[in-house]
């Protein structure tokens, strides 16, 4: 049997269910070599304990073993003899952390500050920080935009380039049509065009990286010294998602609005593959958390 065969097979299937797996396709790549060097007949337990735990690093063997525990199923398919690693058994999957959600009197600083870099990108860094909090788009999403996906006359984006590859369409604020707008005047005015197809665009014309977009986000936390706030944790474009998720669902409880309407439409607008994804922030945030128990004291006070 030729493993890589099956290794290929079992990527095609899964990317035809809208996966990318780019990650865990270096995993298992990694995992079929180490296999081929232990001149194995088939997969046991032991083997795939001993492939997690070649790294240094003991919070990685979970993540490890669980994407070999998904090709190990597959794999035992075409040989019975497969042994399908046990859940945990290298303790549990690393917990999903606390997200860091910024105030209103912090984002506005952050905005300010950006406005005020030295860099002759700034009012690019600045327009994108100002969407990914208005919309809560991902940052891969926003970075990927094309031009012909920013309709300002109808005030609406077109996100091609989702999670597993699902489009949707963003309805924007008018004002954020209007400082879009304000945006793509000046950079069609100040930067070197070269009739690219990126909305997000630094001086020189080319695309903006994710790689500049972290690092000037990093450069504004430690010139404001918010970086105390993180609490240990890295520096994440990811958390101004999770601000406009916490902050679209705090209003939504002060409004007293259907909770499970609006929660549902929030999902499909952030494009969560589940729900479940959405609900997350009801239970991880403590300031959502505080308004639910409210709400629901407040029910429990009226049946009675």
């Amino acid at each position: 049997m030729n493993l890589r065969i099956v290794l290929k097979d079992y990527l095609v299937m899964r990317r035809k269910l809208g996966y990318k797996l780019e990650t865990d396709e270096k995993f298992l790549r990694s995992f079929v070599a180490f296999f081929k060097s232990q001149k194995s007949s088939y997969l046991t337990t032991d083997l795939a304990l001993k492939w997690a735990r070649r790294y240094k690093n003991p919070a990685c063997w979970a993540v490890r073993l669980t994407t070999l525990r998904g090709f190990a199923g597959y794999w035992k398919i075409i040989d019975p003899r497969t042994e399908v690693p046990p859940l945990n058994i290298v303790g549990p999957h690393r917990k999903r952390g606390s997200p860091v959600i910024y105030t209103e009197q912090q984002v506005t600083k952050i905005l300010a500050a950006t406005q005020k870099l030295p860099s002759k990108d700034s009012y690019t860094y600045w327009t994108l920080f100002g969407l990914l909090l208005a919309t809560g788009m991902r940052i891969g999403e926003a970075l990927a935009l094309n031009n012909e996906d920013v309709d300002l006359k109808q005030g609406l984006i077109t996100i091609r380039k989702g999670k597993l590859d699902k489009p949707r369409i963003l309805p924007l604020h008018k004002t954020t049509r209007k400082i879009l707008n304000q945006y793509v005047q000046q950079r069609d005015r100040r930067f070197v065009c070269s009739n690219g197809p990126a909305f997000f665009v630094v001086m020189k014309g080319t695309r903006l990286s994710p790689y500049m977009a972290i690092k000037t986000f990093t450069q504004v936390l430690n010139i404001l010294g918010f970086r105390t706030l993180l609490q240990g944790k890295y520096v994440r474009l990811y958390d101004l998602r999770h601000t406009f998720a916490t902050r679209t669902l705090t209003r939504f409880y002060q409004n007293g609005q259907d909770i499970d309407a609006k929660i549902h439409a929030l999902s499909i607008y952030l494009g969560h593959k589940y729900i479940q994804c959405t609900y997350w922030y009801l239970t991880n945030v403590p300031e959502l958390m505080s308004l639910v128990l409210s709400r629901l004291e407040n029910k429990m006070e009226g049946n009675l």
